[in-house]
């Protein structure tokens, strides 16, 4: 008995841990980390905050990922644009 409990108690602690990663990834970067790296865009091409996050893509939703591809191509050619010296 004492171990079917303790079974269920590591069962369940993982599962939690595991929701527990789920949510903290979908609010740090999907919401936090997406909106300070839209709060300007950067003159650099190359800047950290242009790169694809897939921590941030795997919690979306196909819509929300349709529009964070779409935001993040535009951040990134007007970055282009400003680094030309053209």
């Amino acid at each position: 008995m004492k171990e079917f409990f303790a079974r269920r108690f590591r069962e369940r602690h993982f599962a939690t841990k595991s929701e527990l990663k789920r949510a903290k990834r979908r609010f740090w970067n999907g919401l936090i980390k997406l909106w300070w790296d839209r709060l300007w865009i950067r003159k650099d091409e190359f800047h950290p905050s242009l790169n694809f996050d897939a921590d941030a893509a795997m919690e979306m939703t196909p819509e929300e990922f349709r529009k964070y591809d779409r935001d993040l191509l535009r951040r990134r050619t007007i970055a282009d644009r400003r680094n030309d010296p053209d």
